[in-house]
């Protein structure tokens, strides 16, 4: 096992693994796609095996096949080195049947290994493990897309209990994951001392059985809106201990170290709940609510609503003044000023001021490296000169307008404007311009698409800002793209400029 240098260590403390893993046979080809191992502490009894279980890719001859081994440590973690180290990996647990050879990098580069709390096939209350991780160099992209088929996933996901379309990062990956070996859990609770008025903070430490942590250190630091103070080291001799504070405690973070394992735990910094208040409301019976048709000829639908009655309950000390602390001063502040900037990035609000909104949506849409898409179904010849021209000439560019502007208005003829200026321009850009077709076009907001971001707007760009109006940079762009390639390659709902023009024409 010459892969872990540390390999002695691991076989002390572990007894048995478990591999969970997936894999691909297509056509004989056996290929890995993703698993995960298991290390647990000597402590654990010897886990259950899951049986090998299969999936049948529709319309192929492929098959998902999903299984959990338990083994021994020292026969799995050969497993792992053997293929880490870029050779033919077997199932070693029947037939010894292969995988195909895949090229791995590690994160990190062995020996060391990373701490993680957030593994998202782990359950939660697992807590900080030592890992590592083999991320395959070219994983084939049609197997990835066959992975992520809604069919498929599902039964992916039913066997691994975690959803592996949002982490798709993970295709390709093997993961080593190695829960403490000497801990179970470190308790933390904020202690009062009414005296003095100020705050510690005590520690409980619960140690596997028959483990020696007596080489343990606790690290510890006390965060505070203005910075940190408080740093401490503290050896684990005792299971229970205080660590004494001047003042109140704002939040607290803390390590424990193992000079033979290096970081076994890292408790992020938190705060402590010193009050709570609850707001509960109670039905107190039932609203029944008729909704008119449109012509208010009649009851279009009929629904319900709960009635309620409120109250409130606090609990703990925080009545003792109605003044706000500092630490709470600071923190609203920090909060406001986070807020804030957040909202510089993902919205801009304007109100009677068309010039800002015109010169913002240029300044955006000039920023496009790739493609420029804008979605607004009052859009005319006056926008393209306004705001699409704005666009680097190399950038493909398309405008979507509606039947519903071109068909109306006093210029009758503006579809043909629209096309007509676009021809002129097409020597130094590349737009191309299509129509929403109905009275109701597909799309009712409008939409900016710059690259890989979407901005969304409920005004119509001919006169956005001259009233209260808000370009907000949408926080899921995927969703809003999969809706537009939904629309776009429906003919029944849009059609290309040229073709409207043509069987406008010929309409009339």
């Amino acid at each position: 096992m010459s892969f872990f240098i540390n390999s002695n260590m691991l076989l002390e403390d572990y007894k048995y693994a478990a591999l969970n893993i997936l894999w691909l046979y297509d056509n004989g080809k056996r290929t890995l796609i993703f698993a995960f191992i298991e290390l647990f502490p000597n402590e654990y009894p010897k886990p259950i095996n899951i049986q090998e279980n299969s999936h049948s890719v529709k319309k192929t001859n492929k098959r998902l096949f999903f299984a959990r081994i338990i083994d021994t440590v020292e026969n799995i973690l050969n497993w792992y080195s053997n293929i880490s180290s870029g050779n033919v990996s077997h199932m070693f647990w029947q037939n010894n049947e292969p995988f195909e050879l895949i090229n791995y990098e590690q994160e990190p580069a062995y020996p060391d290994l990373l701490l993680s709390n957030n593994l998202p096939f782990l359950q939660d209350f697992v807590g900080c493990v030592r890992c590592h991780f083999l991320f395959e160099k070219d994983f084939p992209e049609e197997i990835r897309q066959l992975c992520l088929d809604e069919e498929n996933i599902n039964w992916i996901n039913d066997n691994f209990k975690f959803d592996l379309s949002l982490y798709s990062e993970y295709i390709g990956s093997i993961c080593l994951v190695a829960y403490n070996p000497l801990l179970r859990s470190v308790n933390t609770k904020l202690m009062t001392n009414t005296n003095t008025k100020s705050e510690s903070v005590s520690f409980e430490i619960e140690p596997r059985y028959n483990v020696d942590i007596s080489d343990l250190k606790l690290l510890y630091i006390e965060k505070r809106n203005l910075g940190y103070k408080c740093f401490k080291e503290v050896a684990l001799n005792n299971l229970y201990f205080i660590i004494d504070n001047i003042g109140e405690v704002e939040a607290i973070g803390y390590a424990v170290i193992c000079p033979k394992r290096g970081l076994l735990l890292w408790e992020g910094f938190h705060g402590f709940m010193k009050s709570l208040s609850l707001s509960m409301n109670i039905v107190t019976g039932t609203n029944k609510i008729n909704v008119p048709t449109k012509n208010y000829d009649g009851i279009e639908e009929t629904y319900e609503t709960s009635r309620y009655s409120s109250e409130t309950i606090t609990i703990g000390e925080n009545n003792k003044t109605k003044t706000e602390t500092l630490a709470i001063k600071l923190l609203k502040s920090k909060r406001t000023r986070e807020q804030k900037n957040i909202a510089q990035n993902t919205q801009k609000l304007f109100y009677e001021n068309p010039k800002e909104a015109t010169a913002f949506i240029r300044s955006i849409i000039a920023k496009a490296q790739t493609r420029i898409t804008i979605i607004d179904p009052y859009i005319t010849t006056r926008e393209l000169f306004k705001f699409v021209l704005s666009v680097n000439p190399s950038v493909k560019t398309t405008i979507i307008t509606s039947s519903l502007v071109l068909k109306g208005g006093k210029n009758k003829n503006q579809a043909k404007t629209l096309l007509k200026n676009i021809d002129n321009v097409s020597k130094n850009y590349h737009i191309e311009a299509m129509v929403m077709l109905g009275r109701e076009p597909a799309f009712h907001d409008r939409f900016i698409f710059i690259d890989e971001e979407v901005w969304i707007s409920g005004n119509s760009l001919a006169d956005i800002g001259k009233r209260a109006s808000i370009l907000i940079k949408s926080s899921a762009p995927k969703e809003i793209q999969n809706i537009y390639y939904s629309i776009i390659n429906d003919k029944q709902k849009i059609t290309t400029l040229k073709e409207w023009i043509e069987n406008h024409e010929t309409a009339n």
